[in-house]
């Protein structure tokens, strides 16, 4: 079965695919897909497809993706937080919200996570008050226009 990197995004120096190989358990494998559109990630699925070699394969839980997009509300983000804007590869809510609302402009933005995902998984506290502080003033500036 696939596992890892399976096509870079240059322009922004992430992966655009990927899968990885999340569960075994007895004659069950359980592997999590990941892209940067809809159109690739339907390419990671096919891909899986050709290389299970006939095996019964369902596609459940999928996380859609979330097309990197510059727009007026990420940038008024980046001038409050004074924060870099950066494509990530990796499921995130916006992604879930964006495919039920398409015409949202959207941003992520949060506190600083070290080690997502692990035992080892840690959040810089002083990160979450400075992202409280941002958000008040994304609030205000958006209500003052």
């Amino acid at each position: 079965l696939p596992h890892g990197v399976l096509e870079y995004d240059f322009k922004y120096k992430v992966p655009s695919k990927s899968v990885n190989f999340a569960l075994l358990d007895g004659f069950e494998a359980v592997l999590s897909a990941r892209a940067n559109s809809n159109e690739k990630l339907n390419e990671v699925k096919e891909y899986i497809l050709t290389k299970t070699k006939g095996a019964e394969v369902v596609f459940q839980g999928e996380y859609p993706a979330w097309e990197p997009e510059e727009n007026e509300f990420s940038t008024l983000l980046q001038e409050i937080t004074g924060a870099e804007l950066k494509v990530i590869h990796a499921g995130l809510e916006c992604a879930v919200l964006k495919d039920k609302f398409p015409d949202v402009k959207m941003a992520s933005y949060g506190p600083v996570i070290e080690n997502p995902h692990s035992i080892r998984e840690r959040v810089k506290i002083d990160s979450i008050s400075r992202v409280i502080d941002n958000i008040d003033k994304l609030i205000k500036r958006l209500k003052n226009g």
